[in-house]
């Protein structure tokens, strides 16, 4: 029998990298291509992961599945609407304030520019206020504009793509497969990472209205939504009322620090300590994978890509350790390259036992009376 070479072998490799190579290059330019569907779809699917229990308890109850479906939409909305309304207000608050940030920060700009002068450190005023000053707001508030109409499109999509996920109820998967292992790892993560989320957004909004700092509702909400990106969302979350604290003359230096501090308290002990003692090996996920991911799924989506990159990557990972050829791939997204992978042994052959002798043929009576007289004669 011919036996492949050495060179043969290594070819063989090579093509099968190559080609991966080229299919991931095209799966990622057809997933930016189709972004306007995908990141609706997958926001669907993951919300109707939340609703879906919720509808087949009502339905269980007596209440017919549309009517169920209904009731639940009707909730969300009107959640949806107060989410609206208080990221509406803290902005109408934003601009009521905005000349008085304004001035605060024109004084806070002269006296760090003479603070650098005096210390012989050149800053350019003049350059550096034409910068500041001529900045591109209205361009800023045409795209805030656009992005809010993008949203509610895709709210729309999102809404319709639900109506269509829930309308059925999914049977229960069988133990053991595929889905039923994406099933538990994703209604896990969604349900610990919403809820640590929400408690997370009301304590940072009770420290900062405690401390007396402007916006601290809008800073709440936003500690909130950037949660859900994974490690930058938290950082950004803690940054963000840095220059409303620096800039507010009522609040001491104390004050202005524990502003800092106590929030970023609050997202280390959650997003640290909290959450992985409550998530466990849920995603299996490295945190150099979780970054990477992070990555890459903002490169082709944006920010919902970065919303949506530890629960697709997870999902991802499930799919690849199903096969011999990507298991490889899947082992190094969990971190486990080091370790062995543990082969469970052959089932070993049955053993059969040996085959009892055949039982000895009692004695003919007659033949044995027979034998006795002709002794006798």
């Amino acid at each position: 029998m011919h036996q492949p070479t050495d060179s043969q072998d290594i070819n063989r490799r090579v093509l099968t990298i190559s080609t991966v190579l080229i299919a991931f290059i095209m799966g990622a330019a057809a997933l930016h291509w189709l972004r306007p569907v995908m990141i609706p779809f997958i926001l669907a699917l993951f919300f109707a992961y939340l609703l879906a229990p919720i509808i087949d308890w009502i339905e269980q109850r007596g209440v017919n599945r549309w009517l169920a479906i209904f009731v639940v939409f009707f909730v969300d909305l009107i959640g949806f609407i107060l989410f609206f309304g208080l990221v509406s207000s803290s902005f109408k608050e934003l601009s009521e304030d905005f000349p008085v940030h304004l001035e605060r920060f024109k004084r806070f700009m002269d006296y760090s520019i003479e603070f650098f002068n005096k210390n012989g450190v050149n800053v350019g005023i003049d350059t550096l206020k034409q910068h500041i000053f001529e900045l591109p707001f209205t361009k800023i508030v045409m795209g805030m504009t656009n992005t809010i109409l993008k949203l509610l499109s895709n709210t729309f999509l999102i809404l319709i793509f639900m109506v269509y996920l829930l309308m059925k109820p999914n049977p229960k998967p069988r133990e053991g497969s595929i889905r039923a292992e994406i099933d538990h790892r994703i209604k896990r993560y969604i349900i610990i990472k919403v809820s640590l989320s929400a408690v997370t957004g009301i304590l940072v909004a009770l420290i900062l209205s405690a401390l007396r700092v402007d916006l601290a509702i809008f800073f709440g909400l936003m500690a909130f939504v950037l949660n859900f990106i994974p490690s930058v969302g938290s950082i950004i979350a803690t940054l963000l009322p840095l220059p409303i604290v620096l800039l507010d003359p009522n609040l001491s230096i104390w004050m202005g620090l524990l502003a800092f501090f106590l929030p970023g308290a609050v997202q280390l002990t959650i997003g640290n300590v909290i959450e992985p003692k409550l998530q466990g090996d849920s995603l299996e996920l490295h945190p150099i994978t979780i970054l990477l991911a992070l990555i890459f799924w903002g490169m082709l989506w944006g920010i919902p890509g970065m919303f949506l990159a530890m629960p697709v990557t997870a999902v991802l990972r499930v799919f690849l350790d199903q096969l011999d050829l990507t298991r490889p791939a899947a082992r190094l997204m969990a971190g486990h390259l080091g370790q062995a992978p543990v082969i469970a042994p052959p089932p070993a052959a049955p053993v059969t036992p040996p085959a009892a002798p055949p039982p000895l043929a009692a004695p003919d009576k007659r033949s044995s009376a027979q034998g006795r007289k002709k002794k006798r004669r």
